[in-house]
């Protein structure tokens, strides 16, 4: 978070899980130099639960905060995984991907 907390209103960041009808928000309130880590995605699993993020809506002043995406490499084809290499043949035959 890159804003006071002071500087705003509303603006909460929460997490939330469906229970039935309902959707549970739990609130985390933030401040200027705070960090939250997190596994995000369309509906992240977590002890049987699903889970949410979000933000509530501003009301008054500038909310500035900065997010990072990171992605696994092992979800990227061999080819995104190390850009402008490939893959060497062995001597035996099989491929191995270059691992430098």
């Amino acid at each position: 978070m890159l804003s006071d907390s002071d500087e705003y209103d509303g603006g909460e960041f929460y997490v939330a899980k469906r229970d039935g009808e309902k959707i549970i928000r739990t609130c985390c309130p933030l401040n200027g130099g705070d960090l939250v880590i997190f596994q995000a995605g369309s509906g992240v699993n977590f002890q049987g639960q699903k889970y949410f993020h979000g933000m509530k809506q501003v009301t008054r002043g500038d909310r500035v905060g900065v997010g990072l995406l990171q992605v696994r490499a092992n979800n990227l084809h061999p080819e995104e995984k190390n850009p402008g290499k490939g893959t060497k043949k062995r001597k035996n035959g099989n491929s191995r991907e270059n691992s430098f």
